[in-house]
């Protein structure tokens, strides 16, 4: 029996030496830009019952790594490394289901959501109360969605934070409390989340539950701009653009209505397209950003596009 034991336990011991080497390997493939003998070997490991094999399975299928991109194959990747305890595969699984990247199905985004945050996966908290907020799949309840938001924050997610401060903000779920709500953000703005930053630029800017500050204002839409936020970039090129705060600077203005511009804002192609036109003097230069502006849907620029070209 303990001859037998030993056997046993010898080959579970070589199945999973294997399934090592096989995703260890597929992790070699990827850092240097061998995706399909990844995808092989991530296969090779998901098929062996290596769960960093199947989530990383999914994320090649999902974002199309040399393959075909496939979110069925995706899901499916995903679901069998969520059964298999990766919580982070859950959380993944659940934006499938609700994004409609797979046939969107409330529910199951639900049950995904639920087992990572349950499991401690806080993205899963905060994911799962964007659709109590929103009351997609379930009964709407403000209360919940601010208590998921609050699990998540606490967990360090900066986006649950700054989604519990908006929920503060607005008294949603929660007595309102502009000082909760300004705390919040902060501890958004400083873990990352870029809209933490600009929602503090836009409080300041307005005066909302506190003094206006405008020299506050354009040190965290600044902020915001660093990280990616278009709508930071832009308003921070109306600071510069208008002279309020911060000394005017025409080309420091256009730079960052460029930035606000590429990162998919129609504001800041709309403003570049009316500087070309009026200052600049530039025909073609304005119908190239009210033609950009007017394919993000901006209807003032479409009408602008179509007064240049006649």
């Amino acid at each position: 029996m303990k001859s037998t034991l030993r056997c046993f336990i010898g080959i579970v011991l070589f199945i999973s030496m294997a399934m090592a080497n096989d995703f260890d390997e597929a992790v070699k493939a990827y850092d240097s830009g061998d995706y399909t003998k990844a995808t092989e070997l991530f296969q090779k490991a998901c098929d062996g019952g290596d769960t960093s094999g199947c989530y990383n399975l999914g994320g090649m299928y999902r974002r199309g790594y040399a393959i075909e991109q496939d979110y069925l194959k995706a899901a499916k990747a995903y679901e069998k490394a969520c059964n298999g305890g990766m919580v982070e595969s859950c959380d993944n699984l659940g934006l499938m289901y609700s994004d409609g990247s797979v046939k969107q199905d409330y529910q199951k985004a639900i049950k995904a959501f639920e087992k990572a945050c349950n499991k401690g996966f806080v993205a899963g908290c905060n994911n799962l109360g964007t659709l109590y907020q929103s009351g997609e799949g379930v009964k709407q309840d403000y209360s919940k969605a601010a208590r998921l938001y609050e699990k998540a924050c606490n967990g360090k997610n900066a986006l649950g934070c700054h989604n519990l401060a908006f929920m503060y903000a607005n008294g949603y779920g929660v007595k309102q409390d502009h000082s909760k709500a300004i705390k919040t953000y902060e501890k958004a703005c400083d873990g990352g989340e870029d809209k933490g930053c600009y929602s503090l630029g836009f409080i300041y800017a307005n005066g909302r539950g506190v003094e206006k500050d405008e020299v506050k204002a354009s040190k965290y839409y600044d902020e915001a701009c660093d990280k990616g936020s278009a709508w930071g970039c832009y308003n921070l090129g109306l600071m510069y653009y208008d002279d309020k705060a911060i000394k005017r600077d025409y080309l420091k203005a256009a730079e960052l209505f460029q930035k606000a511009c590429d990162g998919g804002d129609a504001y800041g192609c709309d403003i570049l397209g009316r500087m070309f036109e009026k200052d600049a003097e530039d025909i073609n230069g304005a119908l190239f950003y009210y033609g950009k502006a007017c394919y993000l849907q901006a209807q003032r620029s479409c009408e602008e596009y179509e007064r240049l070209k006649k």
